[in-house]
């Protein structure tokens, strides 16, 4: 299928571009079965949940980045997580990247991707950006993989990292993550386009490495360091 250009973006209405707006907050991914970090404020489906979301769909998985959840937009950044200005240092070279590509996002389209400009509790070694992209929304829809692929080429940004696709299956998290020692785990979604607001758990789900979760460790913000880029 040919990825449409970015010159000719889809008509919006009012209330689509409403919708857009509501859901620059990018919603809570629920945990698949056999997902080993899971806290009480998580959701996390069921065996038989899982099998009748996913039954008959084509799946991509892709890298779980340990990263700062960064919405953006032509009009607007932020992180998920942080209200009001978006400055902090660590935030700092994510606001140069938007301002160069903000003219370029059609109205009415969200980017959704990992910050690794500040260190977590993953340290990677081998970071290729300290940016990737793993969803876009144009309105209500989460599009498809192939256009977020396609459209994130065209902005110049990387997606995060593909480790398979095919069926539902219960898969091993990866020892290693692409870009370091250790892989935080993977989020698995359905590769065509689906709705967020009716349709979410039906088609995305993540699985996280036990020991992920350490609420009682200090809050990485607190001790902010900044990671190594392999091009920096």
């Amino acid at each position: 299928m040919k990825i449409p250009s970015f010159e000719q973006p889809r008509k919006k209405n009012r209330e689509a571009q409403k919708e857009d707006r509501e859901l620059l907050k990018f919603p809570k991914i629920p945990h698949l079965p056999w997902s080993c970090s899971v806290t009480r404020d998580d959701r996390q489906m069921t065996p038989e949940q899982a099998v009748e979301n996913f039954a008959g769909k084509t799946l991509v998985y892709l890298e779980k980045m340990d990263g700062e959840n960064t919405c953006m937009s032509s009009d607007q950044i932020r992180a998920r997580s942080v209200s009001g200005a978006y400055g902090r240092p660590w935030q700092a070279d994510m606001q140069k990247r938007w301002e160069a590509i903000r003219n370029d996002i059609p109205e009415g389209f969200t980017i959704y991707g990992e910050n690794m400009t500040g260190v977590h509790s993953v340290e990677y070694g081998n970071l290729t950006d300290f940016f990737y992209v793993f969803g876009m929304t144009d309105g209500s829809e989460y599009l498809s993989f192939e256009d977020v692929s396609g459209y994130a080429a065209e902005l110049g940004l990387k997606v995060a990292p593909t480790i398979k696709i095919g069926p539902l299956e219960e898969l091993a998290i990866p020892e290693t993550s692409e870009f370091g020692p250790v892989c935080e785990g993977y989020v698995v979604r359905n590769v065509a386009s689906f709705q967020v607001l009716d349709e979410w758990e039906q088609n995305i789900g993540k699985c996280v490495r036990e020991g992920h979760v350490q609420p009682e460790s200090e809050h990485w913000t607190k001790r902010w360091k900044r990671a190594r880029i392999n091009w920096q």
